[in-house]
């Protein structure tokens, strides 16, 4: 009888292992997928992607933020799978109001992300592959061990463009920054927000070595890139390391956990080129590739491998299907736009 206690304090209980999944959480459906379990998922979101073969066949039931409660209550499932910083409250709650099983989760360290990976694997009905564990397990502690000596690096973060919002500590992608070396110039905010709004002026003033554009939530461009620049005294202008990243490295938690640190090491490691590993540490690129389970619970093909990533700056993906040319994407995860004060403000405030 599968069992947890989620981010809600409550107690979930399967009487069984579900049969019928549904994921409300694009990083959550991919590490379904990857325990060998995408045969049970039954619906997911629009933003759903990865992986493609998979996520492309699905019903979807909406967007993270905008669920179509009746459309997923009538797929019966035995499980929904979502988050409190991906989906609203009101929409997980309805979900338990329908008398559906509902785990949520809250991962805000690499470390948590890690027991929430283990933890969805025995929901599921499938522990994780000690393989893949370990591989989660052995790049957290790499990087523990390499902080001892080597130098940090400011980095700024955003999520978000007008107003810019930054990552600050008390996340999955702010712990994840400091795990990979980066001292995370607005760790500490003093309006306490996850996701505090700050102004050109404070950017200027924390002067970050290295400036991390994801590309997602929202999609940071060469041209926002080009923006900052106008910021000529910030050291990151100075020394051309306004880098455009796979927003995935640093949100996705699961199954990209390795690769999102080893991809943030590798941009931070431009900013301290007098620093170098020890020789008797491996690099987390030496570990076999990560790959998809098949559908049915069989191993998968391996991977191919990819190609080396550019030395200044990764490979860039394509946009997301759901978004089109000129047009923005919602707001980040947790927060809401409240028209009375014409502000983007925490969720959790309301």
């Amino acid at each position: 009888m599968p069992s947890a206690t989620d981010a809600l304090g409550r107690t979930v209980t399967l009487e069984r292992a579900p049969a019928r999944v549904v994921s409300l959480v694009p990083s959550v459906t991919e590490a379904v997928a990857t325990l060998g379990q995408g045969n049970k998922l039954v619906a997911c979101t629009k933003f759903c992607a990865e992986p493609a073969d998979l996520t492309a066949a699905l019903r979807k039931v909406g967007g993270t933020k905008d669920p179509d409660i009746d459309a997923i209550a009538a797929l019966k499932p035995d499980l929904v799978l979502a988050n409190v910083e991906e989906n609203r409250r009101q929409d997980v709650q309805a979900l338990i109001d329908a008398g559906l099983t509902v785990f949520v989760g809250y991962p805000r360290t690499v470390r948590e992300a890690i027991d929430e990976f283990q933890t969805i694997g025995a929901l599921v009905g499938t522990p994780a592959s000690p393989r893949i564990v370990q591989e989660m397990n052995e790049a957290n502690e790499r990087q523990e061990t390499l902080n001892q000596t080597r130098r940090r690096v400011r980095v700024f973060c955003p999520i978000w463009r007008n107003p810019y919002m930054a990552v600050a500590g008390a996340t999955y992608a702010g712990d994840l920054i400091r795990l990979a070396g980066g001292e995370n110039v607005f760790e500490s905010h003093p309006g306490g927000a996850r996701y505090p709004q700050v102004t050109l002026a404070e950017i200027k003033a924390a002067d970050p070595e290295v400036i991390l554009l994801p590309d997602e939530p929202y999609r940071f461009r060469p041209r926002h890139r080009d923006e900052l620049r106008v910021l000529s005294d910030l050291r990151a202008v100075q020394d051309n390391r306004i880098y455009l990243c796979d927003g995935r490295w640093l949100t996705w938690y699961g199954p990209r956990i390795a690769e999102g640190i080893e991809g943030v090491e590798k941009l931070l490691d431009h900013a301290r080129p007098e620093w170098k590993a020890p020789a008797d540490l491996p690099p987390i690129s030496e570990r076999k590739p990560r790959t998809h389970a098949k559908q049915a619970g069989r191993p998968g093909k391996p991977a191919k491998k990819k190609a080396p990533a550019a030395a200044t700056e990764p490979r860039r993906k394509p946009p997301p299907p759901h978004r089109t040319p000129g047009q923005e994407p919602p707001l980040p995860p947790g927060l809401i736009f409240d028209a009375g004060a014409q502000d983007v403000v925490d969720e959790r405030r309301h």
